[in-house]
């Protein structure tokens, strides 16, 4: 029988089956409902050209995915240049040419809050599992308190953008996470005009999930779990496609997926079903008379005005069609949110035509509300690892990028009881 069972094959459960089968499992089964691998590295095709609707940038802190990139030969492209727009006022600029105060202002804010950054890892440790009172307040509030307010509108793009919340509604806790030091000095480039080095994948994120995919043992996927069944003996994995026995459980799917089928336990329940998520659109639609290729509206960034474009990206220039984001408010749809979207890219001069794609992501960017960070729940929820012989990993435990998801994968199938002597250690039999 398969020695693991990894539930979802996006870049965490993918990254986890390639150590677990580095690592010696007998054998690892990876299994996706979808009927494609990547998770949220999604690339779809328009007019012959690959569109990224997930993740799409890497910068240079993102070491791991690289190299791994370079393992499987994945082409990789400079994104473009990045300006601003205030659909306002019509009015559009280059990054970095209008700032909330002086450069030096900028610069002297950014070098504190590194510094306040290492004395939160100082106390706290790294990560998620660095949760506490201190960090449960918004990262708004966080920053006004340490005198750090004029880096709001220098970080908003780069996070709220990206789905991952407002900055005056998410915990402190995740951006801390996020903006680590390879991020402050791209912050920095962009505030003094430079180019920080970016890349995107030629041929679509999703293409090194395919490729990793290809090399491992068992990857099935339009293969959903409809139960799951812990014990003693062994794990039972109850599919759409036929049943999987295994030694060992790593589930990589959300936490409302993973509340759909497993058997929980009481504890499971209270900390899996504390998760709040982001209801995130990204769209692919010709859009004429947008001149940069890249542009984020950043008075768009603040939760008042979700449900308004907050950044658009052409990736190939020969080509009218945009990526368009956007959050989706409640009570509203994917038809009314891209009516804003086609009003907002109106205030700027460009038009914006044929939608030939869109993608809402109903459950994105699973994340603790504030009290839950306040009451360390992140540390109980690594805390639950390798119980009932179930490991969790996934952009819930890890932040919703593919660099920290792809390391912290890697730390808990090191730490797992997972191989013969390894198992025989701990008593697994």
């Amino acid at each position: 029988m398969p020695n693991v069972v990894v539930v979802g094959a996006g870049a965490a459960g993918l990254a986890a089956g390639r150590c677990l089968e580095e690592r010696g499992a007998a054998d690892v089964a990876v299994i996706e409902a979808e009927a494609s691998v990547g998770g949220k590295c999604l690339t779809a095709t328009v007019s012959g050209r690959p569109f990224d609707l997930g993740a799409i940038i890497m910068n240079a802190g993102y070491k791991q995915t690289r190299k791994l990139a370079a393992e499987f030969q994945c082409e990789l492209q400079d994104m473009p240049a990045v300006a601003v727009a205030n659909p306002a006022t019509g009015e559009m600029w280059a990054v970095g040419e209008r700032l909330p105060g002086s450069r030096g202002e900028v610069a002297s804010a950014l070098g504190r809050y590194y510094v306040e950054r290492l004395v939160h890892i100082a106390k706290n440790g790294r990560g998620l599992i660095a949760a506490n009172d201190d960090v449960a307040m918004s990262f708004a509030e966080w920053l006004r308190a340490r005198d750090l307010g004029v880096l709001e509108s220098i970080i908003a793009p780069y996070f709220t953008s990206f789905g991952y919340g407002y900055l005056d509604e998410i915990a402190a806790l995740y951006p801390l996470t996020f903006f680590d030091s390879s991020k402050v000095r791209m912050l920095a480039q962009f505030a003094i005009g430079a180019r920080p080095p970016r890349w995107r994948f030629l041929q679509g994120f999703q293409s090194l999930w395919k490729s990793v995919a290809a090399e491992l043992s068992t990857v099935e996927t339009s293969c959903a779990v409809r139960s799951v069944e812990r014990g003693e003996q062994g794990v039972i994995v109850n599919t759409s496609v036929r049943r999987f026995e295994a030694d060992a459980l790593f589930v990589s799917c959300s936490p409302a997926a993973a509340l759909r089928f497993l058997d929980y336990s009481p504890e499971e329940e209270r900390l899996l079903s504390s998760f709040i998520y982001q209801d995130y659109l990204v769209c692919v639609a010709d859009v004429e008379g947008l001149a940069p290729r890249s542009c984020f509206f950043d008075a768009n960034l603040e939760s008042a005005k979700r449900g308004h474009l907050m950044v658009a990206t052409r990736p190939w220039p020969e080509l009218d069609a945009t990526i368009l984001y956007s959050m989706i408010s409640p009570g509203r749809g994917v038809s009314e949110t891209i009516d804003t979207i086609r009003q907002d890219l109106a205030r700027i001069g460009a038009t914006m035509g044929r939608v030939h794609l869109r993608k809402r992501w109903g459950q994105y960017f699973p994340h603790l509300p504030g009290e839950a960070i306040a009451r360390s729940l992140p540390r109980d929820i690594e805390g639950l690892q390798g119980r009932s012989r179930t490991y969790w990993i996934g952009e819930a435990l890890a932040f919703g990028a593919v660099e920290p998801i792809l390391a912290h994968s890697r730390r808990v199938v090191a730490s797992a009881a997972i191989g013969p002597a390894k198992q025989e250690a701990a008593g697994v039999r």
